[in-house]
């Protein structure tokens, strides 16, 4: 899964810098909620898969309702998992195709 170079180079700087963010991609249909592609949220500690999913659903409730899987650093996670600042998140629907 070839994620956006820019974005993950962007999220390795971050950690170089100690900051306190996550770079968030929006893939197909996600994207059109949160209409934008990508976007920073600043986060203070490290937290768990599922805790960044209900965050995500509070600022677009629209996606509450959408399934979507979730990969970290361009490796898919569980909901247990943990996602730290400067990590790279990235939303992706299922792909269909024919």
């Amino acid at each position: 899964m070839g994620l956006n170079g820019k974005a993950i180079k962007k999220a390795t700087m971050m950690k170089l810098m100690g900051g306190n963010k996550l770079e968030v991609l929006y893939f197909a249909e996600l994207k059109d909620i949160a209409n934008q592609q990508s976007e920073t949220i600043d986060v203070s500690k490290p937290l768990t898969v599922e805790a960044f999913k209900v965050m995500i659903v509070e600022r677009y409730p629209e996606m509450a309702h959408k399934q979507f899987q979730i990969a970290v650093n361009e490796e898919f996670v569980k909901l247990t998992d943990y996602i730290k600042p400067g990590d790279t998140v990235a939303l992706i629907p299922p792909v269909s195709g024919g």
